[in-house]
């Protein structure tokens, strides 16, 4: 599940937003004071649901005094999908969004993968890819490559893309999955998004085709 992968990354070295794990109502409540006065974005953690869109399991800009009930509703409405708890992410600031991830393939290896991300994906198909691990200079190479460059030097105001920042990244991305390319077949950071803060990963996915211990995940 989702809070799994950024326990995951973050234990490789990469970081990811702020989270909290929303596993029982009376929890919540009595811990409801210790958490950030911000807005959430609120996702349904379950082994059954790979995309939470497509079943409206997940509610943005929800405010701290209305964790409770969102956390109420979303348990009632997916509980017979093996709902386990709820994900909540204070909202980021908007920016560009990019997609950073990795396939492995039967001929060539672990292959990284980035490009322009959110709704963006669909639409522009603007991606390139690397052999695994990344260099300093692959990774510069592949963000050079996308068409639309205009987009990641920041449109109508909004943050331009540190491009040594993101260069890091793609790198770290690329080692990890190189690292465990035995155990992992796709990763998928999407999106990854650009603000004045910095990189902010806000939706991440791994499926493995082993678990660490070398034992088959059937997915």
């Amino acid at each position: 599940m989702e809070f799994e992968v950024y326990q995951f990354f973050e234990e490789e070295g990469l970081e990811f937003p702020e989270h909290y794990i929303l596993t029982t109502l009376e929890e919540l409540e009595a811990n409801l004071s210790d958490m950030p006065d911000v807005k959430y974005a609120c996702k349904v953690m379950s082994p059954k649901i790979l995309h939470k869109s497509d079943l409206d399991a997940v509610v943005l800009n929800v405010p701290r005094s209305g964790l409770p009930e969102v956390f109420f509703d979303l348990k009632k409405r997916f509980e017979t999908l093996d709902f386990k708890n709820v994900l909540a992410v204070p909202m980021a600031e908007d920016g560009i969004e990019l997609l950073v991830g990795s396939t492995h393939d039967p001929t060539f290896g672990t292959i990284t993968v980035f490009g322009l991300g959110g709704i963006f994906v669909e639409i522009l198909k603007d991606v390139t890819f690397g052999s695994s691990p990344l260099s300093i200079s692959d990774a510069e190479l592949m963000i050079d490559s996308i068409k639309n460059q205009k987009i990641l030097n920041g449109p109508r105001g909004l943050p331009p893309v540190n491009k040594n920042e993101l260069t890091k990244f793609l790198v770290k991305v690329s080692q990890i999955s190189n690292k465990y390319e035995n155990v992992i077949s796709e990763v998928d950071i999407n999106p990854l998004r650009i603000t004045s803060k910095g990189l902010i990963p806000l939706d991440a996915r791994i499926i493995f085709s082993r678990d660490i211990t070398g034992d088959e995940v059937i997915q």
